[in-house]
């Protein structure tokens, strides 16, 4: 065993741990020997690895794992450079021999013989003296043999400062100072997930404390407090793709739907001690195909109006919202009360009042209506609650409550505060399907004479403009303002190069709606496209009577 007397590791010029590690490695704790604890952080302004820095440039960028090893050298670098240099041993002049002196002759049988000590045995390792040496300790391992010398071992007990191994013992005095390191300066673990905080949401208003999640029954449970706005699911999960939304030929994008119009009609009114007032509105886009497929998507709500009055009940008023939708437009919505399953007053009142405004930004494909609400429940005789809120309608069917802000009062016999007027109940009560129309096609086909020929005769004209004439009316106006398309298609392939082709039918195709522009109207909308050599797979030497063509396509709709 061995004992360390004083200073560092036994030295008695060597500074307090504590202190070493303050003053030189505090500051390396989160860089580089506690990144091994956790990630490091990237290192800034880093000098280039020249000569004269490359090992401070290799330790600073060590992973984690590399850290300690650093240390450790520097640990022992340290150590190394702090031993003092042994100062050579004096030389001592040898004695001169002492002369015998003279005495007088004994015989040598009168010599008595000195009697033989019995050799000892060596003593067991725990019972190994321990003999102090300076600063340090040395081990007695026994009888020396004869030719044994002992100056090695004086030379190191007079060096005060080095022991009997010196790797070793320098070595785990490292692992000591290091181990004491981890011990007192580890780090706190990083958090588990479980631990971790992402942040309280904080909303400045009420926002729809006590909404119930939708269920086929109401519930009559208290509501907890809840700062997470209540929305009802999508009737339809995806406008683009959804079958029986939309059966246009080509997808409707959102550019092509145009700017949403909102409109605000007049308020309708139920009067009595239970009065609503709500403005129905339509949001649509003017592009909306006619053949567009609308739901009606009904949805109830119950206000819940807590009567102060010792022995009355609490009132329930619910409301229903209609609204007539295809996953861009809102065609319809209306909001009224469900009087036949509403309580009755007969000396309170209640009153509430919606009004519409559009939600959402006319250039966006689904088209969203809000309905601020605000109202006042009067129990007779105990004071009146004002409550107001938001409730939004999206194209798609769902239903969402933003806020809903009341009064509190506290119940009888009781100091908890709770809202006078609540939310209790948000569900869907019935989605149907609303008749339609049909979307039929009239075609017609234009031939030309020659290979060459991109402009229409006069027989070819008017039989383009007696198909014009017998479009409906009702379709008619639909095409001249935009909303259904006409889409012509030219084609050519003849002798010539491919850019040839594509030209003669991109010719032959401005020739006819130029024509079309002049008899339904500039507001008129085309598609369609130029089918060239490359489209139309047609022999290169002559144009066959298929290829030297315009096709029209006009789309008309009647009831279902």
């Amino acid at each position: 065993m061995t004992r360390y007397t004083n200073g560092l590791f036994g030295r008695t010029h060597g500074p307090d741990p504590l202190e070493a590690f303050d003053s030189l490695y505090k500051r390396e704790k989160t860089d580089r020997l506690m990144g091994r604890y956790g990630t490091r952080r990237p290192a800034l302004k880093m000098p280039e690895p020249r000569a004269e820095n490359a090992a401070l440039a290799a330790e600073q960028g060590a992973p984690a794992p590399t850290a300690r090893v650093f240390l450790k050298e520097r640990v022992i670098k340290s150590w190394d450079s702090d031993l003092p240099v042994p100062e050579p041993l004096k030389e001592v002049p040898p004695e001169p021999p002492q002369q015998a002196e003279p005495s007088a002759e004994v015989p040598e049988a009168a010599i008595p013989a000195e009697p033989v000590a019995p050799e000892a045995a060596p003593p067991a390792d725990e019972e190994v003296p321990l003999v102090e040496a300076g600063s340090f300790s040395v081990q007695d391992v026994g009888t020396m043999p004869e030719d044994a010398d002992l100056t090695d071992d004086v030379d190191h007990i007079v060096e005060p400062r080095r022991p009997a191994s010196e790797d070793a013992m320098r070595d785990a005095a490292v692992d000591d100072f290091l181990s004491m390191i981890d011990k007192y300066y580890k780090p706190a673990p990083p958090p588990k997930q479980d631990d971790v905080i992402e942040g309280e949401v904080v909303d400045p208003v009420d926002v729809v404390a006590d909404v119930v999640e939708m269920s086929d029954k109401e519930t009559k449970k208290e509501i907890l407090p809840d700062v997470t706005p209540i929305s009802l699911p999508a009737v339809v999960s995806d406008v683009a793709i959804q079958e029986g939304i939309s059966r246009s030929t080509d997808t409707i994008a959102a550019i092509g739907l145009g700017l949403a119009v909102f409109q605000e009609f007049k308020a309708e009114f139920t009067k009595g001690d239970v009065s609503v007032s709500a403005t129905p509105s339509r949001y649509i886009h003017p592009n909306t195909q006619p053949d567009s497929k609308f739901q009606e998507v009904v949805t109830d709500f119950i206000f819940h109006a807590y009567h102060p009055r010792v022995g009355i009940s609490d009132q329930k008023f619910k409301i229903r919202i209609r609204t007539e939708i295809d996953g861009h437009d809102i065609r319809h919505a209306k909001i009224s009360l469900v009087a036949s399953e509403s309580d009755d007053l007969i000396a309170s009142s209640f009153s509430v009042n919606f009004t519409a405004t559009a939600h959402s930004l006319p250039k966006e494909a689904m088209c969203k209506i809000r309905y601020d609400f605000s109202g006042n429940w009067d129990p007779k005789g105990t004071g009146d609650y004002d409550f107001n809120g938001m409730i939004d309608l999206w194209a798609d069917g769902s239903v969402h409550i933003e806020q809903m802000v009341s009064e509190f009062d506290s119940p009888t016999f009781s100091s908890k505060k709770i809202k006078a007027v609540r939310i209790v109940s948000l569900k869907q009560v019935s989605v149907k399907k609303l008749p339609g129309k049909i979307r039929s096609t009239r075609n017609h086909t234009i031939l030309f004479e020659k290979p060459k020929q991109s402009t229409l005769s006069d027989d070819q004209a008017r039989a383009l403009k007696t198909f014009v004439d017998g479009i409906p009316k009702g379709d008619i106006s639909l095409v001249r303002a935009g909303r259904v398309p006409i889409v012509v298609d030219g084609f050519a392939s003849t002798k010539g190069s491919v850019s040839d082709n594509q030209q003669l039918a991109r010719e032959r195709r401005d020739t006819v709606v130029s024509f079309l522009n002049d008899h339904i109207g500039s507001g008129a909308v085309f598609t369609g496209k130029s089918h060239g050599e490359l489209d139309v797979n047609g022999p290169d030497d002559e144009e066959s009577a298929e290829h030297r063509k315009v096709t029209v396509r006009i789309f008309t709709f009647k009831d279902e």
